[in-house]
């Protein structure tokens, strides 16, 4: 059985309405309640409470610290918000309540369906390439919260791939 939890935004267009979103790239709830929803058109995460009251924005077009190129996925690794940002080549880490920590390296990547995997509370996935003498492969890039970061091989053969459930 479904039940409506919560709904964000309203039947008027209003562009200035901060439940007005361009171009959804991802929603997530905080251990709070919270609910993040990243906008890859305005280039922020809105952050709203759980009655649906925005409560805060996160990031702003450019390329510096806490600014997106192209914001293409969030998710949690633990405590921290992490945000896959293909435009800057980079895996963006926020607190909860937005302030910049730091970003690690990725690979610039372009195409559709770039998502942060999420697999445990302190670990997710980000579609990768792994480079091999001459040629190129399709892989996964493991991020969890201490830092490291290791690569497998996505599968050409979809009998032997991995399955990701995402929620």
């Amino acid at each position: 059985t479904l039940r409506e939890v919560v709904s964000l935004g309203s039947a008027a267009l209003d562009s200035t309405a901060p439940d007005e979103f361009g171009r959804i790239s991802g929603v997530i709830g905080g251990e709070n309640g919270d609910i993040y929803v990243a906008d890859a058109q305005a280039r922020e995460i809105r952050v709203f409470d759980a009655s649906g009251k925005l409560i805060r924005r996160i990031g702003r077009s450019g390329a510096g610290p806490g600014e997106f190129a192209n914001l293409q996925s969030i998710g949690w690794l633990g405590d921290t918000l992490a945000v896959m940002d293909a435009g800057n080549s980079r895996i963006g880490l926020f607190d909860a309540n937005g302030t910049w920590l730091t970003q690690r390296e990725h690979g610039r990547i372009t195409g559709t369906g770039l998502y942060l995997h999420q697999t445990a509370s302190d670990e997710l996935y980000a579609p990768a390439i792994r480079r091999h003498d001459r040629s190129i492969e399709s892989a996964f890039a493991r991020h969890d919260h201490t830092g490291s970061t290791d690569t497998i091989a996505a599968s050409h053969d979809p009998s032997r791939a991995p399955v990701m459930i995402t929620c």
